[in-house]
């Protein structure tokens, strides 16, 4: 179209209109032809992603293994979180920022008619992948286990007491990706339960976004995989040529016009 208007200027002095209307049409295109190199790019970077190869699997004690805080006829468990810092009674209704301190209830009631010795346990492994404890309520921590513990009581019938604990997520929450072993662990969420599951999300980091975009794809193949990412890198070739091309006819326009050449 270029040529052609440019080899009929001589003959026709009126066709200067049309190329100014050319030239818009060309930075039209030149800026989809950006925006379309730019999903591309994106593109490719995730399926660089989905072709890695999956993470490491977790040793066991990242695994959440917190049966043993199930209630019972007799002895009801129950968990609730605030953020403390939002100034949160609920913690889950809201993602959790870095540095947020997040506080923990563990209530145990004996629904029982004879006393009952009761053993609390607070598992912590899934919450210390993004935290901290700062406050055990009185407990102690096993660090190869990550389990809360606090000493045996004695509960009478129809009496309930409750323990308090605190964390503090990491100034920088990090983005190890989900272990192939335990799609829990590095979720962006601080999970475990006592009685009842409690999930306070917490606020991902871009790397996170990306694994769970490549996550929610298809499984395929490798030989897709690289057919596919060839594909990609060819056509991203293809937009960078016609941008540049389209960027050279723009300049050169422009330069025979301000020089009166045309």
């Amino acid at each position: 179209m270029f040529r052609k208007i440019v080899s009929s200027l001589p003959f026709s002095p009126a066709l200067v209109g049309q190329l100014g209307f050319y030239v818009r049409e060309l930075r039209k295109e030149q800026l989809m032809r950006r925006l379309g190199l730019v999903f591309i790019v994106l593109t490719a970077i995730v399926q660089a992603f989905a072709m890695l190869e999956p993470p490491q699997a977790l040793s066991a004690r990242s695994v959440d293994a917190g049966t043993s805080n199930a209630s019972s006829p007799s002895i009801i468990r129950a968990k609730s979180a605030r953020n403390l810092t939002q100034g949160l009674a609920d913690a889950t209704t809201k993602p959790a920022q870095p540095g947020d301190r997040i506080e923990y209830t563990l209530r145990t009631t004996n629904n029982s008619t004879d006393p009952i010795a009761i053993d609390t346990n607070e598992n912590l492994a899934d919450v210390l992948e993004y935290a901290t404890l700062i406050q055990d309520g009185g407990g102690t921590l096993d660090t190869t286990t990550q389990t809360l513990h606090w000493d045996s009581i004695v509960l009478q019938p129809g009496q309930s007491y409750s323990r308090r604990l605190a964390v503090q997520l990491f100034d920088t929450i990090p983005g190890t990706p989900i272990a192939s072993n335990n799609p829990l662990s590095y979720d962006c969420k601080l999970t475990n339960s006592y009685g009842n599951a409690v999930t306070v999300p917490i606020e991902c980091p871009p790397s996170k976004i990306i694994e769970n975009t490549v996550r929610a794809l298809p499984p395929v193949n490798q030989t897709a995989n690289i057919s596919f990412s060839t594909l990609l890198v060819l056509l991203a070739f293809i937009l960078y040529v016609r941008t540049v091309q389209f960027a050279k006819e723009i300049k050169l326009i422009r330069h025979e016009l301000s020089g009166g050449t045309i």
